[in-house]
C-alpha cells in the first residue's frame, strides 16, 4: 500500500464512523480528546504568555516622520532628483489614512470599503496633478523602512518619481489584528498648476530668424516645384494566432519595395527594416524594454526621398513575463516516517499551471505537464527541494527552497511583535481547525449510524468543541 493509500485509510479510521472502529472515530475517543484539549489550551496559554512577556514591535520602534523624509530625500538626491518639501495637508492626509488602517484592521492601499488613498488627500483640500502613497508596518527603524521600499519596484518608483515636489508623513502606533503595530504612511504629490520638474528641465529653443530668399533676375524662370509622393501605407500582421508574448513578437510586414518600414511599440520607435523584392518580409520585434501589460504596435513607411506615410492602425498585444503566482504556503506535504527510503506526498494547489517540476540540488526529480495531478508521491533525499510552476508561455514561478527535513534551531534576530501576533493567530487557527474537524466527525458519527449512538462520546466531543470555540474568541 502506497503512502497516499495509507494516509487516506488512516484519515477514514480517525474521522469517519466505520465498522473497524466500531462506529466510534478514534479522534472522538476519551484519550485523543484529552490530548486535543491539552494541545489547544497549551497553544493559547503560550500565545497569551508571549504577548505579556515579549515587547511589541511598536514599543521598540524609533521611526519618525522627519527621519523618513530625510532618508527619502537622500535617495532622490543620489539619483539626481530634487528634494521633497513637507506639506502639512499631505501629512494630515497620511495621518487620516494611518488611523483608518488601525480602526478598520486592514493593511492595503484601498480599504475593505473601497476608500482609495486619493480620498484622504482630497479631504484635506490638496489639489494635485500627480500623487502616490507608500505603506509599511511593523518596522523598528526608519532606515529599514526606506531600504525595504527601495528594494520594491513599485515603492521605489514612488520615491524616485521626478514629478513629485511635496510629501507628507504619518507614523501611528495602535492595536492591529490582535497585537500592537506601527503603521507608516508616506504620501507624495505635485500641486495643480505647478510645472512638472521632468518637463521644466527641457532647454529653451533657439530663436527663429526669418530667411529672405534672393530676388530672381528678371529674365529667369521660376523653378518647377515637384510635389513629393508619399509611400504606400505599410501593413503589419502577427505571425500566428497568439495574442500574448514574452520578450519578442514576430510580424509579417509588407510595403513598397526599397521603402523603410519603422515599427513603434507604444509610440516608441524600436525597429526599422527595408522592404526587399517581393514586397514583404518577416521581422522579430524586441519587447524587453517594455513592462508587462498591453502593448500597441504601429508602423509607417519612409521612401528613398525621405517622405513618410501615415501610421498604420495599432495592433494590440499583451506582454507577460511573470510566472504563476504560487507560494510554498499553498503546497502541502506528508512525509513518510521511513529513514532508508523516505517518500513525500505533495498536494498541488489549484492554479493555471501548464507544467510543474521538482528539483533537488539541480537534479530533476520529476516533471508533469497539463493536466496536472492533484498529488504526487516521490522519494526525497536530505537536501531541500525546489518546485517550479510554468504558465502557457513557459514563464517560471519558482517556489524557493522547501526543506522537508527537521529544522535545526539557532540564535537569530527575532521580531518579537511580529512573532507574538503570528503565535496568537496560529493558536486561533489551530482552535478553529480542531473544532471544525471534531464537529464534522461528530456529525458524521451521529448521522451515519443513527441506530448506534455513544452518549458519552457525544458529550465529551461536544465539550471539547465548546472549548475550542471559547479559545477562538479569547
Amino acid at each position: 500500500m502506497g503512502v497516499s493509500s495509507q494516509a487516506l485509510h488512516g484519515a477514514k479510521v480517525c474521522l469517519i464512523p466505520r465498522p473497524e472502529n466500531n462506529y466510534r472515530p478514534l479522534v472522538l475517543r476519551r484519550g485523543p480528546l484529552a490530548i486535543i484539549s491539552g494541545l489547544i489550551v497549551t497553544a493559547k496559554v503560550l500565545a497569551i504568555g508571549l504577548a505579556l512577556i515579549l515587547p511589541a514591535t511598536a514599543e521598540l520602534s524609533t521611526i519618525t516622520s522627519s527621519r523618513i523624509i530625510q532618508l527619502t530625500n537622500e535617495e532622490r538626491i543620489k539619483n539626481g532628483l530634487g528634494a521633497l518639501q513637507e506639506n502639512a495637508s499631505l501629512s494630515k492626509a497620511a495621518a487620516g489614512k494611518a488611523k483608518d488602517i488601525i480602526d478598520n484592521d486592514y493593511f492595503a492601499h484601498i480599504s475593505p470599503s473601497g476608500v482609495t488613498p486619493w480620498f484622504w488627500i482630497q479631504q484635506q483640500g490638496y489639489s494635485y496633478s500627480v500623487a502616490g502613497e507608500n505603506l509599511a508596518i511593523d518596522f523598528v527603524q526608519a532606515e529599514d523602512v526606506v531600504s525595504a521600499w527601495m528594494a520594491s519596484p513599485g515603492h521605489k518608483e514612488n520615491i524616485l518619481q521626478p514629478d513629485y515636489t511635496e510629501t507628507g508623513m504619518a507614523v501611528l502606533t495602535g492595536d492591529f489584528q490582535g497585537g500592537t503595530s506601527t503603521i507608516v504612511v508616506h504620501m507624495f504629490g505635485l500641486p495643480t498648476g505647478v510645472v512638472r520638474p521632468s518637463q521644466s528641465s527641457l532647454s529653451a529653443r533657439a530663436p527663429i530668424t526669418e530667411e529672405v530668399a534672393p530676388a530672381l533676375p528678371e529674365s529667369s524662370t521660376p523653378p518647377k516645384v515637384i510635389e513629393p509622393v508619399a509611400p504606400t501605407l505599410p501593413e503589419i500582421k502577427l505571425l500566428g494566432d497568439k495574442q500574448i508574448f514574452r520578450n519578442s513578437v514576430e510580424l509579417i510586414i509588407s510595403g513598397d519595395v526599397s521603402s523603410t518600414i519603422k515599427i513603434a511599440v507604444n509610440g516608441q520607435e524600436t525597429t526599422a527594416v527595408t522592404i526587399k523584392e517581393g514586397g514583404y518580409l518577416m521581422q522579430e520585434v524586441d519587447l524587453t524594454a517594455f513592462d508587462d501589460g498591453q502593448l500597441q504596435l504601429s508602423a509607417h513607411a519612409v521612401n528613398e526621398s525621405g517622405v513618410s506615410s501615415a501610421k498604420t492602425t495599432a495592433i494590440k498585444i499583451g506582454k507577460d513575463t511573470a510566472g504563476p503566482d504560487i507560494s510554498d504556503k499553498e503546497l502541502m506535504f506528508i512525509v513518510s516516517p521511513s529513514t532508508d527510503s523516505p517518500h513525500v506526498l505533495m498536494f498541488i494547489p489549484a492554479g493555471e499551471y501548464e507544467k510543474l517540476s521538482v528539483e533537488q540540488t539541480g537534479t530533476d526529480l520529476l516533471s508533469f505537464s497539463s493536466p496536472l495531478p492533484t498529488s504526487i508521491d516521490f522519494e526525497i533525499g536530505n537536501n531541500p527541494i525546489e518546485v517550479t510552476a510554468y504558465d502557457e508561455l513557459q514563464n517560471p514561478g519558482v517556489i524557493g527552497q522547501v526543506n522537508l527535513q527537521p529544522a535545526i534551531f539557532s540564535d537569530r534576530n527575532i521580531d518579537y511583535g511580529s512573532t507574538t501576533i503570528k503565535i496568537n493567530s496560529a493558536a486561533r487557527r489551530l482552535a478553529m481547525i480542531i473544532g471544525s474537524l471534531l464537529f464534522i466527525s461528530l456529525l458524521l458519527a451521529i448521522l451515519i449510524k443513527v441506530r448506534i449512538q455513544h452518549p458519552q462520546m457525544i458529550t465529551h466531543a461536544s465539550l471539547v468543541i465548546l472549548l475550542a470555540v471559547v479559545l477562538l474568541f479569547i
